[in-house]
């Protein structure tokens, strides 16, 4: 049958909206775990939270810098570059970090993947090490220490994971993309400005 093709259309929809469910899922039990193995009170340390935080994030950086050439925009829209895939092999590929992206990074750490990489790698070290400190000096034992760390890692995970997810988004959209990001900048444009009393 020729025409436009509503089946491709809603199985290609339903795949991006377990993707983007498997992100909110990690992000859940990301929190759920960081709540559950954090002594009592560490929510009124925000700076030790903050410091897990940015240890991720630097983490997350180091472990994107591999896959640098993947979120070009040439090759996020090449008609049969590397993000033409489907979700059963994106989510093999790039829910984790893969073994060779971890080698990568440790490579990183050693001056053999540039600057970048150097400067992230060994800033997420020393981010860590001084939340880990100060945990230790805050809380007897190693529960607060192992909590900040917890949080360290699901962020760097869920950063790569959505950089990676965000990236096949782009390309699953294709031409939809500026027609859409219009669409969202008209409703921005025109929402109604927010009235307080």
């Amino acid at each position: 049958m020729g025409g436009f093709e509503v089946w491709p259309v809603l199985v290609d929809g339903m795949a991006a909206l377990l993707a983007f469910a498997l992100a909110f899922g990690m992000l859940r039990l990301g929190a759920f775990q960081y709540g559950t193995l954090a002594p009592h009170g560490a929510e009124a340390t925000p700076v030790l939270h903050m410091l897990g935080l940015v240890a991720g994030a630097l983490g997350g950086v180091g472990l994107l810098l591999p896959d640098a050439g993947l979120f070009r925009a040439g090759e996020i829209f090449a008609t049969d570059g590397a993000w033409s895939i489907g979700l059963p092999v994106f989510l093999e590929r790039h829910a984790l970090p893969a073994m060779a992206t971890l080698r990568a990074a440790a490579d990183g750490l050693q001056g053999k993947a540039g600057v970048l990489a150097l400067l992230t790698g060994w800033g997420a070290i020393l981010v860590l090490g001084a939340a880990i400190i100060m945990a230790r000096r805050l809380w007897p034992g190693w529960r607060a220490a192992g909590a900040v760390c917890l949080l360290a890692v699901w962020i760097a995970v869920i950063l790569h994971y959505a950089a990676h997810l965000l990236a096949w988004s782009l390309a699953q959209l294709n031409i939809w993309v500026l027609p859409l990001l219009l669409l969202l900048f008209q409703r921005w444009r025109y929402a109604a400005p927010a009235t307080g009393h």
